[in-house]
């Protein structure tokens, strides 16, 4: 099951999104979905630096039936 996650501009849990990330490091990242209800965890993307925050891959999540 993937955290939903709500992008922000600012503010957000820095996180650094590694389908964005060429080469892509040898992880896949904490799997993420984009909330459509608004309510998940604030992040915000940041570039891929030693210091840079948390790996994630964003996610698409089936329907619910």
């Amino acid at each position: 099951m993937a955290l939903a996650v709500v992008t922000v501009a600012s503010g957000g849990m820095p996180v650094v999104d590694v389908a964005l990330v060429v080469p892509t490091p040898p992880y896949q990242g904490l799997a993420v979905v984009e909330a459509a209800n608004g309510r998940g965890v604030a992040v915000t993307k940041v570039a891929a630096t030693p210091a840079g925050g948390l790996p994630v891959s964003y996610v698409t999540v089936p329907p619910s039936p």
